[in-house]
Formats: structure tokens, sequence, C-alpha cells
């Protein structure tokens, strides 16, 4: 049977959406609000439309950093990329208590740092017990067919061919790229052999991924 990426990856998003691994969820939380950054919108809109979010439950759904009313009876799944900026907003949301419960779901690994910087923040608004769970769900990338995926990294050619580019872009640049390779393995299920030539960009995306 062919591998198919574009399902897997609707099963994972699935299951996300129905608030844990098992599929089943308690009553009271069969509706949801679901909260992304333009990324994760990106890498959700070509596998759930409307339709389908509202099978999972999601009767709303809306960008992080919009202006966002209340829905104080109801959870809320944000689906974001792991950046200071976003898990500021979070933190300020938790701090309003704009939802009753939130599961928060990072589309790629987030750093211990960024971490201990929400710690901060939701200790100090004394918000910590709002947060249900944080998830890492490996799934920066965008399943375009069953077997073609894109990672949505704009300018690419460009970064990696211009003159002047520094090694710390270039180390963000790789880093970036090897999240939404190690993403894509995530999906399919399966350990890859890595090959590449040496001295140059593949060897370091290979050491990075």
């Amino acid at each position: 049977m062919a591998l198919n990426l574009r399902s897997k990856q609707v099963s994972i998003l699935g299951k996300m959406l129905t608030l844990g691994q098992s599929g089943v969820e308690d009553f009271s939380d069969q509706w949801k609000v679901l909260v992304y950054d333009n990324d994760c919108r990106d890498i959700i809109s070509p596998l759930m439309n409307v339709g389908a979010l509202r099978d999972k439950g999601v009767t709303l759904h809306m960008l992080l950093h919009s202006d966002r009313e209340p829905v104080p009876d109801a959870p809320a799944v944000y689906f974001v990329r792991p950046t200071e900026s976003n898990i500021k907003r979070i933190a300020a949301d938790c701090k309003k208590k704009l939802y009753r419960a939130v599961y928060i779901n990072f589309s790629t690994r987030i750093d211990r740092s960024l971490l201990e910087i929400f710690a901060q923040e939701l200790v100090a608004s004394d918000s910590v017990g709002t947060v249900v769970s944080i998830m890492d769900q490996y799934l920066d990338m965008i399943s375009l067919e069953p077997s073609l995926f894109s990672l949505n990294m704009k300018n690419s050619f460009e970064l990696l061919n211009a003159k002047g580019v520094t090694e710390q872009s270039m180390k963000s640049y790789m880093t970036r790229l090897a999240n939404g390779l190690l993403s894509a393995v995530r999906v399919m299920g399966a350990l890859p052999i890595i090959r590449a030539p040496t001295n140059g960009a593949a060897e370091m995306l290979a050491q990075e991924l």
C-alpha cells in the first residue's frame, strides 16, 4: 500500500483537535475554539475545510494575533509555531481568561528557554491552571498531495544563494528546514537514511536533521 502523507497528517490533526490521542473527549468539550498563527493556518487549510473542522467540534477558528472576543465556556486548541511573540500572546489570553481551558500544540519542537518564559508569564498572572496540556506536534509541513509536501519557506533559493548571507541566518534557516523535514519523517512514521555530500549546505542540513 502506497504511503499517503496527506491522510496521515489529517489523522494526526484530527487527534489534536479531539483533545487527546484516544479520539474520545468529554461531552462538555465537544465544542471548541481553534486558534492558529498564519503558518499553522497554511498547514490546516489544504487538509481540513470548515465542515471537517466542525466535525471535530471546532465552531470558531481565528488567528492568534487578532482581536478575539472571550468564549469563557469553551476550551481552546492553539496550533502555533514556537516563537516568543506567540507564547507571550497565549500567556496574555490565559491572563484574560478568554477560554475555559487551553490546549497548546506547537507545530515543531519548542526550546526550553521559550518554555521557561511561558511559565514565568503564567505564574506572574496566576493563570497556570488554565493550561491543560502542551504538545510538540511535529507538523511543520504542508501536505499538498498524498506524496507531495511543502515546507512553505519563502525566498529559500535567494536565501541560500545570495551574497553576504551571514552564518547566523544560514544556521537559522537550516534549523527551520530540518524541523520541517523532521515533521515529514514523523508523519510518515519511518526512520530515514540520510546521505549528503560533504562541505556544503547539504552536509549542514544533514547534521542538523
